[in-house]
Formats: structure tokens, C-alpha cells, sequence
């Protein structure tokens, strides 16, 4: 993707993803017990992801403004898609970002693993049905899910752009 991304903005991107993806797991394998690596991914997951979005859509604009034949609808659709997918990364960014203060504002807490121990349970929503939902760990879920797909649907650009191996004489 690297390669073929044609623009400085669209080469950002491509290695800002690759660090989305490389967090990803790590934020996964260490929970709150673990607070450094899995804020520490966090926040390089939540930061690449964003920035690479950004650049991504960017990198694509440039692309489709250089090109004129049917592939200019493809990079403007890719552009499209990269700079929804910031806006929703951001909101549910922001969204997790403020309910989560509201909640802290109004705990009390006497360290930082209390807050720890104690946020999640303070976050879920219980339903009269008996479903009970996490809105961060929900947001969180559509925000990984976003950058998940912008990573993949950047792939699949990548693939369609190489050129298919010429047999050997």
C-alpha cells in the first residue's frame, strides 16, 4: 500500500494504519489490570487510526484529482469514505471521551487503580430486559470497527492496483 499510494499524504497513511493494526492486538491482550501497555497501545491505535484516516483521505483526493478516466470515482468514493470514517471516529471518540468524565466527576476515588477497578462497573447501562451495555466499550467497538475497515478496504484498493505478473517468454 505504501508503494502505491502516489502522494506523501497517502504514504503517512499507509504506515499510520500499520501501526493501527499492529496496537490493535496489544490493546486487546493487555486489560485495565495492565494500564500502561494497553493505554500506551490505546492511544497509539486511537492516534494512528485517527491521523491515518485523515492522510488517507487526503492521499486519495490528491490521487483522483491526477486521474481522468474511471478510476478518478473510485479514489473520490475512497475519499469520501476515509473523511466519514474520521467524522465517526472522532464522535465516538469525543463521546466516550465525555461520558467517561462525566462518570469520574461524579465517583469518589482515592488512586488511579481504584478508578481502574471501579470505572468499568460504573459505565454499563442496565436495560429492564436484563441487557446490560457498555456505551465506551460499545463506541470503542465502532471505532475499531471503522479503522478496521478503512484498513481493509485500503488493502483491497492496494490488490486491485498491482499489475497481474506477465507470463515468461
Amino acid at each position: 500500500l505504501h508503494n502505491l499510494m502516489t502522494n506523501r499524504p497517502g504514504r503517512v497513511a499507509a504506515l499510520l494504519l500499520t501501526a493501527t493494526g499492529l496496537a490493535m492486538p496489544v490493546v486487546a491482550l493487555f486489560d485495565l489490570d495492565y494500564p500502561v501497555p494497553h493505554f500506551g497501545a490505546a492511544f497509539v491505535l486511537f492516534a494512528s487510526a485517527v491521523l491515518g484516516t485523515i492522510f488517507a483521505g487526503v492521499g486519495f483526493r490528491r490521487m483522483a484529482a491526477e486521474e481522468d478516466g474511471p478510476r478518478r470515482g473510485t479514489l473520490i468514493l475512497a475519499s469520501r469514505l476515509a473523511f466519514a470514517t474520521f467524522g465517526l471516529q472522532v464522535v465516538s471518540t469525543l463521546g466516550g471521551f465525555i461520558y467517561t468524565a462525566i462518570l469520574v466527576s461524579r465517583m469518589t476515588v482515592t488512586s488511579a487503580a481504584q478508578l481502574l477497578k471501579e470505572l468499568p462497573k460504573h459505565q454499563k447501562i442496565n436495560f429492564e430486559s436484563g441487557l446490560e451495555v457498555n456505551p465506551v466499550a460499545l463506541l470503542e467497538w465502532v471505532f475499531l470497527f471503522t479503522a478496521a475497515a478503512l484498513i481493509a478496504l485500503m488493502c483491497l484498493f492496494a490488490l486491485r492496483q498491482q499489475e497481474p505478473e506477465k507470463p515468461e517468454p
